[in-house]
């Protein structure tokens, strides 16, 4: 029997769901355009299709006055315009880091500073970077980077502010940071890689490595699944990169023993679980987690004792405790993206955007978190960029629940008053 491991990350990031239920919400006042595929999910798309979302590939193809939705990898400044000039009705769905981007390299645009993009140059997102500013230099690897600055010498001089495409790899990040350093006087780099993202990459490395077959749920034109299946096959002998059940040949994991699955961020539960069944239905399979897969190898590598140590009987819980995450199956892991939330609730998330009122929240569910500035800043005392950062990890209580938005009001100092008391 096989035994299957989910990865937890596997699926919807925070910008995709938010782009999706956009849309949807669009789609409830009747139908609309958007300009290019929403997100890189054929299934997505078609569905979204057929409840009236018609995709076009130009601000010219929509007609005066309508509504037109802008995909979640963002769109260059100047398409803003055009829509402008169309009378369009602009509805937003760009993922809130791409925005941050956007708004890094017009300011370094702006300030007379060279932006460098590490991505692909052709990808959407990518595309919508350098519309918002001038002369922007794109670079897929670091050797390309160290090339470019070899043959132009005199850039090394010049003020250069380097940002990545949202699903790049964190390890060229550090080869790219240490390329600047070496060579480069006047440098800033922003580091501008999901997240989440970045999680779902090092969740696939350490599954890959204990797995006999990875697959990899995801299309062929998604930069966050192709990135997932190269690390895969790094560290795993056996990887198969599938657009859904049906492109899955369950054939060649027969033999097996640990089956490892992740997913893009593109990809809905839907395709999961249905890629999961069919596993199910043509392997004999037994779904587990990395935690048990790991203990089973060193039970079986660790010596065994003379004489077993004596134990103490545990005192009984007063109440029974919730399972982690490490013993839940597939069903209860997909439960727990849309599970609900209610005030007084502690959770946790990472940061995805900051504006000049309040810090967004990714909490894995469909509600959208949000703190005030103020509570990071001390009464202005501070500022909010020196307290906290995009991708960092928080903590906070739930102040109040919005399900007609889809929000939650967060407080972190509340949590915080309530840690201290019960500390004292």
């Amino acid at each position: 029997m096989a035994k299957v491991i989910l990865a937890r990350s596997a699926g919807y990031c925070f910008g995709v769901e938010r782009s999706v239920k956009i849309a949807r919400e669009a789609l409830s006042a009747g139908p609309c355009f958007c300009l290019g595929e929403l997100i890189h999910n054929r299934d997505t798309v078609r569905e979204l299709a057929e409840a009236g979302l018609t995709v076009i590939d130009s601000p010219a193809l929509v007609p005066t006055g309508e509504r037109v939705v802008i995909r979640a990898h963002g769109v260059a400044a100047a398409v803003y315009d055009e829509l402008a000039a169309r009378s369009a009705n602009v509805i937003d769905a760009t993922c809130p880091l791409v925005r941050r981007i956007h708004r890094i390299v017009s300011r370094a645009s702006a300030d007379g500073r060279r932006v460098i993009v590490i991505g692909d140059a052709e990808h959407p997102e990518v595309l919508g970077i350098c519309g918002w500013c001038s002369g922007a230099v794109v670079f897929s690897e670091p050797s390309e980077l160290e090339g470019w600055l070899s043959e132009h010498a005199e850039c090394a001089q010049l003020p250069l502010t380097v940002v990545f495409q949202t699903t790049q790899i964190r390890e060229k990040r550090i080869q790219i940071e240490k390329i600047l350093k070496k060579r480069c006087t006047n440098a800033e780099v922003f580091d501008t890689i999901c997240g989440a993202t970045a999680d779902r990459q090092g969740e696939a490395i350490a599954l890959s490595e204990l797995c006999d077959a990875m697959v990899v749920i995801g299309g062929a034109h998604s930069a966050n699944s192709i990135h997932l299946a190269q690390l895969c096959r790094e560290h795993c002998g056996k990887v198969a990169f599938v657009a859904d059940a049906a492109s899955l040949d369950c054939s060649g994991l027969a033999d097996a023993g640990v089956i490892g699955i992740t997913a893009g961020a593109s990809v809905p539960p839907r395709i999961i679980k249905e890629v999961v069944k069919k596993m199910s239905d043509e392997i004999i399979i037994e779904e587990t987690t990395a935690e048990d897969v790991a203990a089973t190898v060193a039970e079986e590598a660790a010596p065994v004792e003379a004489e077993p140590a004596v134990q103490e009987e545990p005192a009984a819980p007063a109440e029974p405790a919730a399972k982690p995450d490490s013993e839940k199956t597939f069903d209860e892991l997909l439960e727990d993206s849309i599970r609900t939330i209610n005030n007084g609730d502690t959770v946790s998330g990472y940061v995805v955007s900051i504006t000049a009122t309040e810090v967004t929240v990714d909490l894995g569910t469909k509600h959208s978190g949000y703190i005030p500035v103020t509570e990071f800043t001390d009464d202005g005392a501070l500022k909010v960029e020196d307290v906290i950062h995009v991708g960092d990890l928080v903590e906070a209580c739930v102040v109040r629940v919005n399900d007609v938005e889809g929000t939650v009001m967060l407080s972190k100092k509340r949590l915080d008053s309530v840690k201290s008391w019960n500390d004292v």
